[in-house]
């Protein structure tokens, strides 16, 4: 068992009023973007752990969400507030990834993250988040910011309330997370700031624990996924690098819980796990020339002796082996989904962390923008 969700909340409501000039226009290329702010002061390790716990689950959760007929991409950024080994005059903040579609980054930073006592100043990191990110301004876009922390929201120079205020002008929205009791967290504003920015406030507690239901599918997603692996050939630069960090984080995962581990191996796939920047059958579905006129040094080793047309028969029958894998761990992880909730039903009591509530609100609240499963 390990601690109980957080990134669960990552996607809580938003309550945005079509009445912008914009918001009766079609989006065709639709995005779902989140930015995690997490306290990252000395009471909150078990904030850090479930932030670990849940992410690869929501991810399956928004994977294959469409709008107008448009698969969205889903980016994700991650800060961290709080930290006094950082300097004072930065707040405190640090900017781990900026918006990426690339989710062995998040994870990684996700397991590096340690606790430090400091100052929490959200005003600030929201400040932070919406002047630098690169938001879409898209009204039809879901863009948000999922705060999390346990001191008062009016710490620091930054006044919340105007934080609050540039956030919706962007059609961002505000979701807050107070860890502890949720009066207290209506005392310190948490409440007040969720709803001056169309969010919604939540309250949880970050030492509480979290149930893992194993399954008898677990372990043949897992060997599926070990399959799914073979099918990544790193190119250019970065290549190597970023395909030994895929592997780690399998590690990682794997060590941290087996069940943790097969939400991570669904979610390699799903739609919203993609490494373009790295990947070579990713590249070249997005640009079959560009990698077809790859320079001898920056090829993967497999296809260097190769000339173009054997090149691309290569890839593409790489590709049709990592279509057909991927579709053997969907069909395993439905039949893994339909025994977890038998299971639920039948054994364990009622939930009183929310997270089947949250799964239920994250499908209503992007129903709200337009996107369905």
């Amino acid at each position: 068992m390990k601690k109980i969700f957080l990134i669960s909340l990552l996607f809580l409501g938003f309550n945005l009023k079509a009445n912008t000039p914009n918001s009766h226009v079609e989006n065709n290329n639709p995005k779902i973007q989140i930015a995690l702010l997490l306290d990252v002061s000395n009471s909150m390790d078990g904030l850090i752990d479930q932030a670990k716990a849940q992410l690869w689950k929501i991810v399956n959760e928004l994977a294959d969400m469409q709008q107008n007929g448009q698969y969205a991409q889903i980016e994700i950024a991650l800060y961290t507030f709080g930290d006094d080994r950082l300097r004072e005059q930065d707040g405190y903040i640090q900017s781990w990834t900026s918006f990426t579609n690339e989710l062995d980054e998040i994870s990684k930073h996700l397991f590096a993250l340690t606790t430090s006592g400091g100052d929490e100043y959200c005003g600030w990191t929201i400040q932070e988040a919406v002047e630098s990110l690169n938001w879409s301004g898209q009204y039809t876009d879901l863009q948000m910011i999922v705060i999390a922390g346990n001191e008062s929201f009016a710490q620091g120079a930054i006044n919340y309330i105007k934080a609050c205020e540039k956030a919706v002008q962007q059609h961002v929205i505000i979701n807050t997370i107070y860890c502890g009791h949720c009066p207290d967290g209506t005392r310190l504003f948490w409440e007040d700031a969720a709803d001056r920015a169309q969010g919604k406030y939540m309250c949880i507690d970050q030492n509480e624990e979290v149930i893992h239901i194993p399954t008898p599918y677990d372990s043949l997603i897992q060997v599926k996924n070990k399959g799914l692996n073979a099918t990544y050939l790193g190119y250019g630069q970065a290549g190597q690098s970023k395909k030994a960090m895929q592997m780690a984080m399998d590690e990682e995962a794997e060590a941290y819980d087996n069940a943790y581990m097969t939400e991570r191996a669904v979610s390699k796939a799903s739609r919203a796990y993609t490494n373009a920047s790295w990947d070579l059958l990713d590249a070249y579905k997005d640009d079959p020339e560009k990698i077809l006129q790859l320079k001898q040094d920056e090829l993967p080793e497999e296809l260097k002796d190769l000339n173009q047309k054997e090149k691309k028969a290569f890839i593409e029958k790489l590709q049709s082996d990592r279509k057909n894998i991927k579709a053997e761990i969907s069909a395993l992880a439905l039949k893994r989904n339909q025994y977890i909730e038998e299971y639920k039903d039948n054994v364990l009591p009622e939930s009183k962390v929310l997270e089947a509530a949250m799964l239920g609100i994250i499908r209503n609240q992007a129903k709200e923008k337009g996107f369905t499963k």
